[in-house]
């Protein structure tokens, strides 16, 4: 089975993250370096299937979020609107219902660390896309098993030396 085919089109929040073995998501400012070339393709297929994409600020600012077919959603105090983001002053939930209203679902939360941790704690993602990569990160460190204390793995499968992992709540299994 392939790892996005439990159908993230099913869920209404969906989100993706990447982690290294010692609990980082970030490596020289970035996610993209912990990432294999497996990794990405399973990344563009999730991406493909949002009908929009949340994020935090200063993942907006570190990774690149122009000129995306999908509206992306950015929860930021400090950022000014620019034109083509839809960025609000807005807790991450608050921010991930407001894309659920205007464009439908799923919603693709891509944000890193502060912006999927609060999500999770109130299982507002409904399946969670998880990549261990074997490539050690260096910065947006986060005890993943801990944020996943109410959800539980469906599928788990490793190509080369990434393991990937889809999570649901427990009480929607």
């Amino acid at each position: 089975m392939s790892s996005a085919d439990r159908g993230p089109q099913s869920a209404r929040v969906i989100a993706n993250m990447v982690i290294s073995p010692n609990g980082a998501t970030i490596l020289g400012e970035s996610s993209m370096p912990l990432s294999s070339p497996a990794d990405r393709r399973r990344f563009h297929e999730i991406r493909s299937l949002a009908r929009a994409i949340a994020i935090g600020g200063s993942t907006f600012r570190s990774e690149p979020y122009t000129d995306l077919p999908v509206p992306v959603y950015v929860a930021s105090r400090k950022l000014p609107q620019q034109p083509g983001v839809n960025i609000y002053d807005e807790s991450p939930s608050t921010l991930v219902e407001r894309a659920l209203r205007e464009v439908g679902s799923p919603v693709l939360v891509e944000g890193g660390v502060e912006f999927v941790k609060p999500l999770l704690e109130k299982e507002i993602i409904n399946r969670f896309f998880l990549t261990r990569s074997a490539i050690q990160g260096d910065a947006g460190f986060v005890e993943i098993d801990r944020c996943l204390t109410n959800y539980i793995c469906v599928t788990s499968e490793i190509v080369d030396e990434d393991r990937f992992e889809i999570w649901e709540p427990r009480e929607q299994i």
